[in-house]
């Protein structure tokens, strides 16, 4: 990571709502697809009132771009 490159980090309130699983995740992960995200500089930290574990949310989150953009989701990247 060159000198001047500093992390980004995503804040996402509400972060179990339908907003981020239909919008948001797949709009990152959109642009991290495209390379137009800085990689591996890039920390996504959601709020929620419902609770989950790191992975059950991750499960939360690919299901949801599976099912409403299978053509943009690929497990590998």
């Amino acid at each position: 990571m060159p000198a001047q490159a500093q992390k980004i980090t995503f804040v996402i309130f509400g972060a179990s709502g339908d907003l981020t699983e239909r919008k948001l995740i797949p709009a990152l992960f959109s642009l991290f697809r495209k390379g137009r995200l800085p990689e591996c500089c890039v920390n996504i930290v959601g709020f929620s009132r419902t609770a989950y574990s790191h992975d059950a949310f991750r499960d939360h989150l690919r299901d949801g771009m599976e099912k409403l953009a299978p053509k943009a989701f690929d497990a590998d990247a």
